[in-house]
């Protein structure tokens, strides 16, 4: 039997019988000094017991459902389909996102609405009676992912990469069954390091609770997974002495543990040196830029090829027989129209970044002039842009 009071609301917890006679040791205790309790505010959660003949029908019982910040709460079959429900729900946002003409925009709005939609979930239920909602949720984000790029069918190892952040090479595409362990623990060593010492035993309490209703395998489950993410050398009570942005800490040891994985076992050179690449800084801006102009916006079909290119994937413009305007060969990686400085990417590249500086110069009225000829009289050098009296 457990009691927890402050100011004056109060907490009996425990068997019902137990808690029934402690609510009349309570009732006693505060007539004599003027006092009673609103047994009309006061609710009762019998949690699957059946009430006995003598309870005071003036107390509302609790319905067998109960969400609390959008979290379900009680019984674990009820917990179990309610997350199922609300990971389900995210079905139609995403119809919607693969309906966008632009696929920037669908990416920006998939990875910052619905990647994190049951974050709180994995935070505040049992990551094994959220398996099946993340699982679901997981497999929602790639299909939509897959989709608003069209790139369908790809490889386990490409949505692997997806799921890092964008500066280790990724999407930010989290993949919350991998996370929601990691996730669970934070959440409860940062509450329970602002308990008060009296409320120190509830731990013990839950654990109690958990090992009666056949759910050890939980504590089992989330220890093993924890062990996988734990930051080297060290040990989980290492870790939960402090722990202030736990969460942040541990996902970020398992990002870098995914991103050696993949980087310890690449399927050729040109992989080693494509994740080295689009680690370097700025290589995923592109990601994160806001379709707010014309200026900021790729169009549909680079979006798509850029994406691919960033997964490994084969162009599909590129069969692997076509030859670009040097007379070379393009391979199906696209990789020689990066660097043809005939008819490939390095003067698109190069246009673009001038002709972004010109608009700057013209915004602000200052004079320039763009690839002067015989500027320079004694050498073959040309300037891509003089400005005058800046």
């Amino acid at each position: 039997m457990q009691t927890l009071a402050y100011l004056d609301d109060m907490f009996l917890i425990g068997q019902m019988d137990d808690v029934l006679s402690a609510l009349s040791d309570v009732k006693a205790s505060l007539e004599p000094v003027g006092l009673a309790i609103a047994l009309g505010k006061c609710e009762i959660f019998p949690n699957g017991q059946i009430l006995p003949s003598q309870f005071d029908q003036s107390i509302a019982v609790a319905k067998s459902e109960i969400v609390i910040l959008r979290t379900p709460i009680r019984q674990s079959h009820y917990v179990i389909s309610s997350c199922l429900e609300i990971a389900k729900s995210g079905h139609d946002q995403c119809d919607q996102l693969k309906s966008l003409e632009n696929p920037q925009s669908g990416m920006l709005l998939l990875r910052y609405c619905h990647v994190i939609r049951i974050n709180h979930l994995s935070r505040t239920v049992l990551p094994s009676w959220i398996s099946s909602a993340v699982h679901h949720h997981d497999q929602l984000t790639r299909n939509t992912f897959e989709s608003l790029v069209n790139c369908h069918g790809l490889t386990d190892h490409q949505w692997l990469q997806a799921t890092l952040p964008i500066r280790y090479g990724g999407f930010g595409m989290t993949a919350i069954e991998s996370t929601c362990h990691i996730a669970f623990v934070s959440s409860w060593a940062n509450v329970l390091v602002r308990l008060p010492s009296c409320f120190l035993n509830l731990g013990d309490q839950v654990k109690a609770i958990v090992s009666r209703e056949g759910h050890d395998h939980n504590v089992q489950s989330i220890s093993q997974s924890l062990q996988d993410a734990l930051p080297r050398k060290k040990s989980l009570a290492d870790i939960l002495q402090n722990p202030k942005k736990l969460q942040h800490k541990l996902c970020q040891e398992q990002n870098v543990q995914v991103l050696e994985s993949l980087q310890s076992d690449p399927q050729s050179l040109k992989d080693a040196a494509r994740m080295r690449s689009i680690q370097g800084k700025g290589a995923g801006a592109w990601l994160e830029s806001i379709p707010v102009s014309t200026k900021f916006t790729l169009k549909a079909a680079d979006f798509c090829l850029a994406t691919r290119m960033r997964l490994g994937c084969n162009m599909p413009q590129c069969s692997g027989t076509s030859l670009c305007e040097c007379g070379k060969g393009i391979d199906r990686d696209g990789y020689h129209l990066l660097t043809c400085k005939t008819g490939g990417g390095p003067v698109w590249s190069h246009e673009t970044v001038a002709g972004a500086w010109c608009d700057c110069l013209r915004h602000l009225q200052i004079v320039y002039h763009r690839e002067p000829r015989d500027r320079y009289a004694n050498s073959d050098a040309k300037a891509d842009i003089v400005v005058f009296n800046a």
